[in-house]
């Protein structure tokens, strides 16, 4: 005696939702879930055809998560696995551009076609295909520094991406090497050199 499945395996999106599995069970039949991340719904365990709904939140993880629950009537088990896709894999969430522009490649990791949009018009994004989103950003023509991000929407995951760009003028890239601090004192306040 086996329990047939309508499937063995199922995805969910990172946004969460939910997904119904049919099974026919050879008798009485029971469903242990050892995952807290996923809720099950079914009844009438006596019947030998049996329904159960896999439930799950929103993945807020930096990665897909994965489980499984089985299905048990007298000797036979059939289990189920279930995966829940994480947001898109970018290579940098963070990005500081130059004053005066620059044109950036960044590479991106997800399952199937996706789509990207910036909130702000000065992003100019010129490819978002394959692993590659590419984009440009002019000379930053404000007072003041700015901010944008670009967002990311998947079939399966979303993510978002946040530029910022620093003062037109304000090119150097000034890094301190870590557990060190820049420290500006008075007689330096001119010139470029340390």
């Amino acid at each position: 005696s086996t329990i047939e499945v309508s499937a063995e395996s199922i995805s969910m999106p990172q946004d969460g939702g939910e997904s119904t599995l049919t099974f026919t069970a050879p008798g009485k039949w029971s469903i242990n879930n050892p995952n807290q991340w996923m809720t099950l719904s079914y009844k009438n365990t006596g019947d030998p055809k049996g329904i159960v709904t896999v439930t799950v939140g929103a993945n807020s993880d930096d990665k897909e998560r994965t489980g499984t629950f089985t299905i048990s009537s007298g000797s036979a088990s059939k289990q189920i696995s279930v995966k829940q896709y994480g947001p898109i894999d970018v290579e940098s969430n963070y990005l500081s551009i130059s004053g005066s522009g620059a044109e950036k490649s960044v590479a991106v990791n997800t399952e199937g076609e996706w789509t990207a949009t910036s909130t702000a018009d000065w992003v100019n994004i010129t490819e978002a295909k394959g692993n590659k989103l590419v984009f440009s950003v002019g000379a930053n023509d404000t007072d003041k520094e700015r901010d944008a991000t670009i967002e990311l929407k998947g079939e399966y995951s979303s993510g978002k991406i946040a530029i910022h760009q620093r003062l037109a003028g304000d090119d150097d890239e000034i890094v301190a090497p870590k557990g060190y601090t820049l420290v500006w004192h008075d007689e330096f306040n001119s010139g470029k050199e340390l």
